[in-house]
This record gives structure tokens, C-alpha cells and sequence, in this order.
């Protein structure tokens, strides 16, 4: 009973990582920091990593700085960050604070009311990256992070920009 508990649990854990790989991404809406609207459809013709965090998120606040470098190094190729947090309306001034000291470049969206996280991260795992390529396509998902995951992370960032 164990074993299948164990079996159950871990195909669980890979389907949730992967269910959407080669699908469309679900189309959404999300204020910016800056109040500003930011649209997934419009973005299409781009690579785009969604990235899932929280402000409590340690292995997030590991992954920041990783984000900051790739999309520095790959925006002017169609590359495009978007760190979104479903962190209450409370947690404002947190997410502000971490965006300045991690000196995030890329745009944060506020998902207040976890509508886009329901719909890419039910399960609430952080850090979660979902990478869609030009075409609107999820074509790679990771759920964690640790040293190293950020070489992965720039090798699926390369194939999705064809480089």
C-alpha cells in the first residue's frame, strides 16, 4: 500500500510540472506594478517565462537574481519575464521592496486574486517557470529551484528563441 501511495504521489507530482507542455497558454490579464495592463496574447512573437513566486519564496529569492541576468541578456532577442505573485494586496509593500533589492528589470504582475495562478499553478508550487514559445505555446515547465537549474533554465530560453 505504500508503494502505490508513493507511485501515486510521484506521478502526481511530474503531471502537474508538465500538463500543459506543447499546449496554448491559457490567454490572461495582469496589472503591473506601475498600474499598467499587461496582456499574455500580446505578446505573441515572443519567448515568455512566466515566473510564479511569493515574497516568503527562499528558493524564489534564489532564482531572482538568474531571471534579472536572462532577461538582460536575452530581451533584445524576444525574450520576455514576467514574475507574478499571488501575494495578498496586504504584501504590497513586500513585493515593491523585493522588486527594488532584487533590482527585478523585468515586469512583476500582481495576481491578487490568484485567478492566473489557479489556472498555471494550482497547486501553489513556488517558484514555478513556464516557458511559452513565440507561437503561444507552453514548451517547458519547472517546478523549484536550485543551483543549477538556472543552466537549464537558459538552455530551454535558447531553443524556444532558436539560438
Amino acid at each position: 500500500m505504500r508503494r502505490i501511495g508513493i507511485s501515486l504521489l510521484i506521478v502526481m507530482t511530474l503531471s502537474v510540472a508538465a500538463w500543459a507542455v506543447g499546449e496554448l497558454a491559457v490567454d490572461f490579464s495582469l496589472q503591473d506594478l506601475q498600474g499598467q495592463n499587461q496582456r499574455l496574447s500580446e505578446q505573441k512573437g515572443k519567448v515568455v517565462l512566466l515566473s510564479f513566486w511569493m515574497t516568503w519564496c527562499a528558493p524564489c529569492k534564489v532564482e531572482i537574481p538568474h531571471l534579472v541576468r536572462l532577461y538582460g541578456q536575452y530581451k533584445d532577442k524576444g525574450f520576455v519575464v514576467w514574475g507574478i505573485t499571488a501575494d495578498a494586496p496586504s504584501d504590497l509593500p513586500k513585493v515593491r521592496s523585493l522588486q527594488r533589492a532584487y533590482n527585478m528589470t523585468y515586469p512583476v504582475l500582481l495576481d491578487q486574486d490568484s485567478r492566473v495562478n489557479n489556472l498555471y499553478n494550482p497547486r501553489s508550487d513556488y517558484p514555478l517557470s513556464v516557458l511559452i514559445n513565440r507561437e503561444g505555446r507552453i514548451v517547458w515547465t519547472h517546478v523549484g529551484f536550485r543551483p543549477g537549474d538556472e543552466i537549464e533554465l537558459e538552455n530551454q530560453i535558447k531553443a524556444a528563441l532558436g539560438s
